[in-house]
């Protein structure tokens, strides 16, 4: 289906002068010019809506198909001017940029209007002479047919706009062809005009720094006639070549996009690029350019090229020090269904992993709309003539939007889990995977679920996974578990970094990250795990099991019970080594749960450093939101957090024990000493906040000792904010405080060391 770029109604009126209104819309208003027939336009901008992408990995790039914005020079950002695109961009000459409006009378041409000249300055477009019909067609039953255009041709009488040289005819034109008209002596009807491009747009990304030296299209339609109202008719193959030396930049897009002929795509069609570090080229055989649609091609880097693809919709994904399996979607030909493939191989250190999620229930076959669906199980085009895996289309999803707002937005520095949770999906359609298309109320996220998980496990050595807009409702009920949505479970004397990529928004119960053991004289020997990338992760209950494990906690969400959302689980699991570099972060946990947001689990060790990304981690615990595990009868965990960069927000809410802990440090505990808490900062902007406790530092605890602390606080802005309880305050800053209500003996708060150095910004 193609989208409308926007709409313009013609009525046969008086002369008139142009406004573009302050909410997007061209009004033409009637001045007193005298009598005679007009024409005038209405135009607005069209609702675009939300357009799903279509992308396919072949060779060394990236097919992305989608429809084509509005204006392709402004990034994607939508401006005021209706016809910015073709009233201002294309002013070739310094000439007066122009529409062409003309009509028929059956077969006949009955009259062209040229030299519909506009001025537009941003807020105002105007006209000098008002565009005007000097005859009308008379006679009962005459069908008259409207046509329009822009930019205006010169020399332009009927509908055709011929192109004899695609090279040279590089203008983004749109037209529009009104439906037959039957004449009426007495009133002539308004007519709607829906504009559209005439060719496809097709533009070059960069997938990594290089300089390119030309890219050539070949094999390809590069002439032939474009009948305004009924389409194209195309000529031989030609070639397009782009000689221009360009200085790309990964990310950035290559030069300018260029204006295709819509076309069924040869077997010699190709696309070829030259770079200083070589020549890479891809057959476009098959493949189609759809008129109004947006192709970017986006040339790999050799990295990004040895990436091994599973779809977790298909099958879990497990890696192991050794080996490899998953799943993929393959079409084979004389089958309707594309069917499951397996995915297997010997793992290798600095193998790159891309893990993607089609849709698969039944119903989601077609969009709401009607349409095909692009993400119905995505996956291979099929096999080669050896056996290889032909052209991969990934699912492509719009970002998850949530009261207006996209979903990334809306988790930052939300504290309030069961909101987070309850926002994203809700039990019926996490539980059944309940299609999107049948009650949108109920899948608010959009998106279906798996049952499926990702496990990685051994001396994995430098191990890279991408994720890309994942959702696993799936989750480990309870305390002491031993694996999550996503489980990383290193061997103890390995070296092993997971790193992983993130793309899109995702959603998880937990991560479990079960990493005991740390070498303090040699960094190199120690695993860790590692998040980067633009995309969101959202960690909290997802399964939506509600109950209680104690009589204060009430009523909630528990399947992370004891065990930290990011992290490890239950019984004295320390965690050494999260790692954030970027990315947006939520990881929260509910007061039922009593659980760490990120780092030990219950009882254990918690080490986190962040050096950039926006983390939000919320709990309502006796540990921490960041650093050591619950405590309650014994020692909560130790905390050592350091924070080098990004934005961290840190909840650490009343729990359902009145047991005072810390948001980012050392946890706490009811009938033993609170814990250590050590944290270093040095840059970044933090915010930490305690109900009850210490905001940074160490653990509280409700009957004896607070825990120590050792806060170094060496730039930076930071916001911390101590909790009361029984009256007392505590500290934003310091050791853990004591509480002497429950005490049977001396109570004391923590030690506290804290060093402030350099120029940081602390409330």
């Amino acid at each position: 289906m193609k989208r409308r770029l926007y709409d313009i109604k013609v009525f046969i009126v008086s002369a008139l002068t142009v406004v573009l209104m302050q909410s997007g819309c061209v009004e033409f208003v009637e001045p007193d010019l005298g009598s005679g027939e007009y024409i005038t336009f209405r135009a607005a901008l069209a609702d675009r809506g939300t357009s799903l992408k279509t992308k396919i990995i072949s060779d060394h790039f990236t097919i992305e198909v989608e429809e084509w914005p509005l204006d392709l020079s402004m990034e994607g950002v939508q401006t005021k001017a209706t016809l910015v695109n073709v009233l201002n961009d294309y002013n070739k000459n310094d000439e007066t940029p122009s529409a062409g409006v003309f009509g028929y009378v059956g077969e006949t041409i009955w009259e062209e209007v040229t030299n519909v000249g506009y001025t537009f300055d941003g807020d105002e477009m105007t006209t000098a002479t008002p565009p005007r019909w000097s005859t009308m067609p008379k006679n009962q039953g005459d069908k008259v047919r409207l046509y329009a255009y822009a930019p205006y041709l010169d020399g332009q009488i009927n509908n055709v706009i011929s192109i004899s040289d695609i090279a040279k005819a590089q203008v983004d034109y749109i037209a529009a062809a009104s439906a037959e008209i039957s004449v009426d002596s007495e009133k002539f009807e308004s007519v709607q005009l829906n504009f559209e491009h005439i060719y496809t747009a097709i533009q070059l990304k960069a997938g990594f720094d290089c300089t390119i030296n030309s890219v050539t299209l070949s094999g390809i339609k590069t002439r032939g006639d474009y009948a305004i109202g009924s389409g194209w008719n195309v000529g031989n193959d030609g070639n397009y070549v782009i000689s221009k030396s360009f200085q790309a930049e990964k990310g950035k897009m290559i030069g300018e996009p260029v204006f295709m002929i819509p076309q069924e795509l040869s077997d010699n069609a190709k696309l070829t690029v030259v770079t200083d570090e070589g020549t890479y080229s891809v057959s476009l055989k098959g493949k189609e350019w759809e008129q109004g649609k947006l192709v970017t091609y986006t040339l790999n880097s050799p990295d990004d090229s040895k990436y091994i693809y599973f779809d977790l919709a298909a099958g879990n994904v497990t890696i192991n020090s050794t080996t490899y399996t998953g799943y993929v979607y393959v079409k084979v030909e004389g089958q309707g269904e594309p069917v499951s493939a397996t995915i297997s191989g010997t793992h290798k250190s600095g193998n790159r992993y891309y893990v993607y999620q089609s849709c698969v229930t039944e119903t989601n076959k077609k969009t709401q709309d009607g349409a095909e669906n692009p993400n119905y199980k995505a996956g291979y085009a099929g096999y080669d003539s050896e056996g290889n895996h032909k052209d991969l289309t990934l699912p492509s999803y719009p970002e998850v939007m949530y009261d207006g707002k996209p979903w990334r937005d809306y988790i930052t520095d939300n504290d309030n889990v069961e909101s987070v949770i309850e926002a994203w999906d809700d039990a019926g359609g996490a539980a059944s995977n309940q299609p999107i298309g049948s009650n949108l109320a109920v899948r608010k996220a959009g998106r279906e679920s798996t049952q499926c998980l990702i496990n990685v496990s051994g001396d994995v050595d430098e191990c890279y996974l991408a994720l890309d807009n994942i959702y696993i409702s799936k989750q480990y009920h309870g305390q002491n578990r031993d694996w999550g949505s996503i489980s990383y479970i290193p061997d103890a004397a390995s070296s092993s970094r997971l790193t992983l990529n993130i793309i899109g928004d995702n959603r998880f119960g937990s991560i479990h990250y079960d990493n005991r053991e740390k070498n303090k004289t040699d960094d190199s020997k120690n695993n860790y795990l590692i998040f980067e990338g633009s995309g969101s992760i959202t960690v909290a209950d997802a399964d939506f099991k509600t109950g209680s494990y104690n009589p204060k906690s009430g009523t909630g969400y528990y399947s992370n019970h004891y065990d930290s959302a990011i992290g490890n689980a239950d019984d004295n699991n320390d965690c050494y080594g999260i790692v954030i570099n970027s990315g947006i972060i939520f990881s929260g946990t509910t007061k039922a749960e009593n659980c760490t947001a990120i780092g030990g689990g219950g009882n254990g060790y918690g080490e986190v450093i962040i050096n950039g990304g926006v983390v939000t981690a919320v709990a309502s615990t006796t540990g921490t939101a960041i650093g050591g595990g619950i405590g309650f009868s014994s020692a909560g965990g130790e905390g050592w957090v350091e924070i080098h960069g990004g934005n961290v927000y840190a909840y650490n809410k009343d729990n359902g024990h009145d047991i005072p802990s810390s948001a980012i440090g050392g946890a706490g505990s009811n009938a033993s000493s609170g814990t250590k808490g050590t944290v270093i900062i040095t840059d970044g902007n933090v915010y930490a906040e305690s109900a009850l406790g210490t905001a940074i530092g160490g653990g509280s605890s409700a009957t004896l000792q607070g825990g120590a602390a050792v806060v170094n606080i060496l730039g930076g802005k930071v916001v911390a904010k101590g909790g009361t309880k029984e009256g007392v305050l505590s500290a934003g800053i310091g050791g853990g405080s004591s509480h002497t209500a429950k005490s049977t003996g001396t109570s004391n708060g923590g030690n506290a060391t804290i060093n402030i150095t350099g120029s940081p910004i602390i409330r």
